[in-house]
C-alpha cells in the first residue's frame, strides 16, 4: 500500500503509474555492517543503522547499486502499471485503509499536508 501510495502521489494525472517489485529479495546479497555501501560489486539490500519514524511508518527498505546509473536488471525484478483511470479510486482505497499523507510522513508537516489536501 505504501508502494501504491508513492506511485499515485508523484503521477502526473496525464500518464499512468508503475510500481517495481522485487519478488525474491533472496536473490540479492545483504553486505556485512562493517562494509561500506560504496565497497559493494553486486547489488544488495541494505538496512540503515539509523531507523527514523519515517522509514518506520513507510517500512522503508533499500537497494544499494554497484553503478547507480546503471539500469537494474533481474529475472526477479517486475513492472506493475497502475492506469491513469485507476489512480483516484486507488487513492480512496488505500486512505480508507490508513494510507495517507499523515501516515507516511508522521509529524505536523504529514498532518498539515493532509489537511490541505483534503480541505483546501
Amino acid at each position: 500500500l505504501i508502494a501504491v501510495y508513492f506511485a499515485c502521489q508523484e503521477t502526473n494525472p496525464e500518464n499512468d503509474a508503475a510500481i517495481y517489485v522485487i519478488s525474491d529479495v533472496r536473490e540479492l546479497d545483504e553486505p556485512s555492517r562493517e562494509s561500506s555501501p560504496f565497497d559493494i560489486d553486486s547489488t544488495a539490500s541494505f538496512t540503515p543503522h539509523h531507523v527514523t519514524p519515517r522509514i518506520t511508518a513507510q517500512s522503508g527498505s533499500f537497494t544499494v547499486h554497484p553503478d547507480p546509473k546503471a539500469p537494474y536488471r533481474s529475472d526477479f525484478l517486475y513492472k506493475w502499471t497502475i492506469s491513469k483511470s485507476c489512480i483516484n479510486k486507488l487513492e480512496t482505497m488505500i486512505s480508507n485503509y490508513g494510507v495517507s499523507h499523515a501516515s507516511v510522513f508522521p509529524g505536523l508537516d504529514g498532518i498539515c499536508k493532509m489537511i490541505a489536501e483534503d480541505f483546501l
